[in-house]
């Protein structure tokens, strides 16, 4: 079976972020994925309780999508034998 893990940065998405997740499932269930639904939130409104709720789990805090693609890849050439940068 296919892992799949969904990561989806927020910020006070309380009026959407349940449409987004069930999307999300309806299209792992169909094509059987196992799979895990991550919220990185840093929201004021009640975005976390409902993406908990719906099975999502929880991370508190803004990710820097340039900031994780930079560790990324420093990893990745570090797995190969360079030293990163």
């Amino acid at each position: 079976m296919t892992e799949i893990s969904v990561v989806i940065p927020t910020k006070n998405e309380k009026n959407s972020i349940g449409i987004c997740i069930e999307k999300i499932q309806k299209v792992f269930n169909e094509h059987h994925i196992d799979r895990e639904i991550i919220i990185a939130d840093n929201s004021t409104d009640s975005t976390p309780e409902i993406a908990k709720s719906m099975g999502a789990k929880y991370k508190e805090g803004v990710l820097n999508p340039f900031e994780k693609l930079d560790l990324l890849e420093k990893s990745e050439s570090e797995s190969k034998g360079g030293e990163g940068d």
